[in-house]
């Protein structure tokens, strides 16, 4: 799918196959797919442009031309099953991740063949080549940790780098420093059990009532005359930048809290040592990542609201999308913010033009070669936005066809 925004050309893959392929017929059958990662390469010299094509197990690679139809498909390869992830390491040889059988396949252009099959450890997600002596890093998702191979013994066995953290998946490098995405980081907030909330001394309210208030001594929405009593539960709290456990309406909880958490949400990797050190204050779960010329990491994920309770309360406004930016040997982000600024989260429900301006699920993300612009893919709302990367601002948006998730960036 080619899409032309502020005069550059954009390519985005979509989540239902690969693109530019001809028809085919359809049967009643309903599929399951692994989900992408980098499902869309470009060849270091722009001559190709590779999409993985994860229900037929393989990829399609095709020639970029110099105007229309921009696009000429060249040849589809068979891989492992379920690719979702493609990398070049060289104009010729491309690293194909396969979610389902555990491997990558190395492809020759040359010959458009699978030259060597790497097996890996379970669900590998994604990988990119980095260090003085080039080295592949592949980020195995279920068992938490990052697989280091050489690419010029295949059969050695890699080094294994522990994640701190649940499903680390995409990655992303400036070719010194790897940053793998902890997927399923979180976002500062820990369950209370039922036996703690009802505990007199750990519960901060009057009369240690449970479920406690959301909204100061009441509840909101009020509750409906003449039900029986609430059943007792437990509560989320989240963390705050000073570190106290509190809930939505404020209350602090640390008495009930006595463990921690590791608030872990990229790992940062260095490539030629493997010393691991973890940046903070992501969103609740970081879903693509890339680096912009001067080093900065660009980040796009969701933010959940979980720890807001009742379901009148979430309507609406239970997820927000979300940017970070975080500067070249940083452990933190130095800005984050929303990437619907029109919208308020005043009101639950909104018209339905101003739905349209929005982004949901951002699942690619790619910068400008002059870093000051990215471009993100909204798998739920079909669409590409791109915003600023000093301050975030929405710069433009283009609707495009279901479920986009990878994206390319032609100059």
């Amino acid at each position: 799918l080619e899409i032309t925004m502020a005069r550059r050309t954009i390519l985005a893959g979509l989540a239902t196959g690969a693109v530019c392929m001809a028809a085919q017929a359809q049967n009643g059958f309903v599929h399951f797919e692994s989900p992408h990662v980098h499902p869309l390469e470009l060849t270091p010299d722009g001559t190709r442009l590779i999409a993985v094509n994860t229900v037929d197990a393989r990829i399609e690679v095709f020639d970029v031309l110099p105007g229309a139809p921009y696009l000429r498909h060249a040849a589809s390869v068979g891989v492992g099953l379920e690719p979702v992830s493609v990398r070049a390491r060289t104009n010729g040889e491309l690293w194909v991740v396969n979610h389902v059988s555990d491997s990558i396949s190395v492809v020759d252009l040359a010959s458009m063949s699978v030259t060597a099959t790497i097996l890996t450890g379970d669900e590998p997600c994604d990988v990119v080549f980095a260090g003085a002596r080039q080295r592949a890093f592949v980020t195995a998702s279920q068992v938490n940790r990052v697989e280091v191979y050489s690419v010029t013994n295949l059969s050695a066995a890699p080094t294994v780098v522990g994640i701190a953290g649940e499903d680390p998946r995409a990655l992303a490098t400036d070719g010194t420093t790897v940053y793998a995405a902890i997927f399923e980081c979180g976002n500062d907030t820990t369950v209370i059990p039922e036996a703690r909330v009802s505990t007199a001394s750990m519960n901060p309210y009057p009369g240690d009532p449970n479920p406690p208030p959301n909204a100061g001594n009441a509840f909101s929405p009020a509750p409906t005359p003449g039900l029986p009593a609430a059943p007792r539960a437990g509560l989320i709290v989240r963390r705050n930048a000073a570190g106290n456990w509190l809930d939505v309406n404020g209350f602090n909880w640390n008495a009930a809290v006595t463990w921690n958490l590791t608030g872990n949400d990229v790992a940062v990797i260095n490539a030629n040592t493997l010393a691991t050190t973890y940046a903070k204050g992501f969103m609740t779960t970081p879903m693509a990542l890339c680096t912009a010329p001067d080093g900065r990491l660009v980040c796009v994920g969701t933010e959940s609201r979980n720890e807001v309770r009742f379901e009148p309360k979430l309507r609406g406004v239970f997820v927000k999308v979300e940017a970070a930016v975080m500067p070249a040997g940083g452990s933190a982000p130095s800005s984050r913010a929303d990437l619907n600024p029109h919208l308020t989260y005043a009101q639950q429900n909104i018209p339905a033009l101003q739905r349209m301006q929005s982004i949901g699920d951002p699942r690619g993300v790619v910068v400008s070669a002059d870093g000051t612009r990215a471009y993100a893919t909204g798998l739920g709302s079909s669409n590409v936005v791109a915003f600023s990367t000093t301050s975030h601002a929405r710069l433009g948006m283009c609707n495009v066809g279901d479920g986009p998730t990878g994206i390319a960036l032609d100059p």
